[in-house]
This record gives C-alpha cells, sequence and structure tokens, in this order.
C-alpha cells in the first residue's frame, strides 16, 4: 500500500508496543512521527476554533431571529453536505493529491469563518447560512483526506494509538471548547470567536503546508490525476469503490457498524431534553449530560488505545462490543431516576461510543488499500451522518408523542440490538478474514 512503512501488516507487527507502557508509546509516536504531530496539534486549534464559532453563530443566530427554527437550520446546514457529497469527496481524495486538497479546504474555512463578521443585521442571517455550508463543504474534502493521510504518516503498529489520540483529543477539545466559546462570546464578543476560529484554519494550512512526506501513493495518485475526470469516469470510480468494498466482508461490516453507531443520534436529541423536562435541572443539567458525554467519549478513546497491541480478531470483536455497551447504556440513562445516575449511562454510552469510533477508523485504514481510503472515510461518514441525522429527527417527532424514557428505550434496545448481531458476525465471520487480511 505504499505507506510509511512498507513491512506487511503482521500480528508481530501490531504487538511490538505490547511490552511498551501506554505514555512511552505515545511519547514515541509524537517524537519519531512529525508529521503526525504536526497533524494533531493543528486540529487541536482548529477543533477550539471550530467549537468557539459554532457556539457564537447559534447565539448570532438566534438573536437575529429570534426563532428556534432558525437555530434548526443551523444544525440541518451541518449534516446536509455530508450526506449529499460523500460520493464527490471520496473520489476527489482518491483521485488528486490529498496535500492541497486539505490545505484548500483550510483556506477556504479561514475566508467563511471571518465572513460571519459581516452578519450585523436580520436581513443578513442569509449570508451566515451560506458562509456556514461554504464551511461544511470545505470540512466534507477535509475529513476524509486527513483519514486517508494519517497512515503515510505513523508504523501499522501505531494507528490504533493514533486514531485514539486524535479521537481522544477531539472529546476533551469538544468538552471544554463549547463552554469556553460562551465564556469568551460573553466576555470579548462573538467577533472575537470567529477571528479565533479563522486564524485556527490559518494555523492547520501552515502545519499541513509545512509536511513534507506522501499524503498517498504518489503512483497511484499521478495515474489517477491523468486520466479525465468526466461524469462518466467520476461514476465508474464509485463503482469501483463499492465493489471493491462489497467484496470485503470485514469492510461492509465495519461500515454498517458506523451506520450503526449513528443510531446513537436519538439519544444525542435526549441530552437538551431530558435535564429539563423529566429531572427538572434547566441549563445546568444540560451541561452535566454533555460534559459526561465528552468524559465519556475520552475514556473510550483510551480504552481503544489500550487495545493497540491486540489482535485483529479482538478488535474486530471490540468495535461490536463497543456498539452493544453503548445501546446497553443508552436503556441504563431511560431507566435513570436521577441527573447524575443520568449522566453515568451517558458516559457509559459514549465511551462504549469511543471505543467504537477509534477501532473502526484504524481497522479501516489497516485493511483497506490506500487508492480507496479517501471513498471509504467518505462513505464512513455518509453512514454515521445519515443514520444519525434520521434517529435525531426521528426521536425529536417522537417526543410530541412520548415521554423521553420512552424513546431512550427504543434507541437504546435498537442499538444494542444491531451490537448483539454485529458481535456474532464478528465471532462467526469477520474474524477469519481480518487475520488472513493482516497475515
Amino acid at each position: 500500500m505504499n505507506r510509511q512503512s512498507d513491512k506487511e501488516l503482521t500480528p508481530d507487527t501490531e504487538l511490538s508496543g505490547r511490552e511498551q507502557s501506554g505514555l512511552q508509546a505515545l511519547r514515541l509516536l509524537l517524537s519519531e512521527q512529525k508529521s503526525f504531530t504536526r497533524v494533531w496539534g493543528s486540529q487541536i486549534f482548529s477543533q477550539v476554533g471550530d467549537w468557539f464559532s459554532f457556539v457564537a453563530l447559534l447565539a448570532l443566530v438566534l438573536e437575529l431571529t429570534g426563532s428556534g427554527l432558525h437555530v434548526s437550520f443551523v444544525f440541518l446546514a451541518t449534516a446536509l453536505p455530508s450526506l449529499l457529497l460523500a460520493p464527490v469527496v471520496g473520489v476527489i481524495a482518491d483521485r488528486f493529491d490529498r496535500r492541497r486538497i486539505l490545505i484548500a479546504a483550510d483556506l477556504v474555512r479561514v475566508f467563511t469563518s471571518a465572513g460571519f463578521l459581516l452578519v450585523r443585521q436580520t436581513d443578513q442571517v442569509w449570508l451566515a447560512y451560506v458562509l456556514l455550508v461554504v464551511g461544511v463543504v470545505a470540512n466534507c474534502f477535509f475529513s476524509p483526506c486527513i483519514n486517508a493521510a494519517i497512515p503515510h504518516f505513523v508504523k501499522p503498529g501505531q494507528l490504533t494509538l493514533a486514531n485514539s489520540l486524535l479521537s481522544g483529543t477531539n472529546g476533551v477539545v469538544g468538552a471544554l471548547s463549547a463552554w469556553l466559546g460562551g465564556v469568551v462570546a460573553t466576555l470579548l464578543g462573538r467577533d472575537t470567536c470567529f477571528i479565533v476560529d479563522s486564524l485556527s484554519f490559518a494555523v492547520s494550512a501552515l502545519a499541513i503546508y509545512s509536511i513534507r512526506q506522501p499524503f498517498s501513493s504518489a503512483e497511484e495518485t499521478a495515474a489517477r490525476e491523468r486520466s479525465e475526470l468526466g461524469l462518466a469516469h467520476f461514476a465508474s470510480d464509485v463503482a469501483e469503490c463499492w465493489r471493491y468494498v462489497k467484496g470485503q466482508g470485514s469492510l461492509v461490516y465495519l461500515l454498517l457498524l458506523k451506520a450503526g453507531a449513528g443510531l446513537g443520534g436519538g439519544v444525542m436529541a435526549l441530552l437538551s431534553v431530558v435535564p429539563v423536562q423529566v429531572f427538572g435541572a434547566g441549563d445546568y443539567g444540560v451541561g452535566v449530560l454533555y460534559g459526561a458525554r465528552g468524559v465519556g467519549t475520552v475514556l473510550g478513546a483510551l480504552a481503544a488505545g489500550a487495545c493497540a497491541g491486540w489482535s485483529g480478531k479482538l478488535r474486530f470483536r471490540m468495535v461490536a462490543a463497543g456498539l452493544l455497551a453503548t445501546g446497553v447504556f443508552s436503556v441504563l440513562f431511560g431507566l435513570a431516576a436521577g441527573l447524575y445516575v443520568a449522566a453515568a449511562m451517558v458516559l457509559g454510552a459514549f465511551c462504549g461510543n469511543g471505543i467504537q469510533w477509534v477501532l473502526t477508523a484504524a481497522l479501516l485504514q489497516q485493511n483497506s488499500e490506500d487508492r480507496f481510503l479517501g471513498r471509504i472515510f467518505a462513505l464512513d461518514n455518509f453512514a454515521m451522518t445519515f443514520t444519525a441525522s434520521l434517529t435525531a429527527l426521528a426521536a425529536g417527532a417522537a417526543l410530541e408523542y412520548w415521554q423521553p424514557h420512552l424513546i431512550a428505550w427504543a434507541v437504546g434496545g435498537s442499538i444494542a440490538l444491531a451490537g448483539l448481531v454485529a458481535l456474532w458476525y464478528a465471532w462467526a465471520k469477520v474474524a477469519g478474514e481480518s487475520e488472513a487480511m493482516e497475515n
């Protein structure tokens, strides 16, 4: 696959870090793999800027329109491009220079984030939506490219740890930055949040520009760039990836699991409702549950990182176990009698989600050919976003007729059932194939 190491991905390669402590392995990853360290550091800053801007934008739209419906449009605008553009961004990520795409996406977001400074009046809200959609589209191109590039920056045995670090950091940053963004917007004004976001993308673009390692297989990318990119060739690229995925049972399994994880969108819809309607805890309760979500995601990422030395068979099973845990804790969330018990269940549910997220990314990177990685991660993002959006909308509509705990039971039960089926399939079908691929 022409990645950083040309060694085959054998069990010994993955197990080489078993004798190292977790901290030592992390230190070696960050000290030896400078390109990965630059990407990781730049994404921390970028994530902080994203949350600052998002919090400020929600408050701005609500202030200018006074409409909760307009706020829902903001959330819709963050999801729709991922669904509509998945085939396009995947083909582009595999056909063209991923480094250039990443830099271009960051530069676009430098200007879209700064553009929010121009939105001052109610009749300018349309501009906020346009800027938001353009920025989200840029992110749609960024995400599969960066995921497809990670295997070129680390050794094969470091993939699980690298994804664990990325996911864990995102969880911490997300938990802290949303709160901090509100503080900064209150004390220094929303414009400060938009400026910080714009600068964060400039930092990310500079960090990526400074990396000289290849972001993809040079030979395959050059061959694809020389080929035409008409409608027929585009459709051919999509069909080629689809045939490849269908021919690999392990890839189908991982993508279906990500779609199953998207069912958790129904739980997300309840995090702002249960504290208020069930426990009467108001905004404080909402903060507690979202904080538990962030902590759970971090713990799940750490747990997944501890699985780096496990065989492919065990890691495939652990992905399914993570989905099952998400479902079980979601059901228990619906049974919780108090706010802090509910928070503990949310923590458990998102811990399972974090485990699945990290291991799915690492296994997709390890078991896919580089020339398909962009399209596969675009499909992975589509599967997650599609089911999450549908489930969140369904849960929101169901709240008009059902009590929140009934929705939590229905959503959690569905996720748990999917986890049980996935665990059985991993035990009976995928494990043998995955070990054969690794050997």
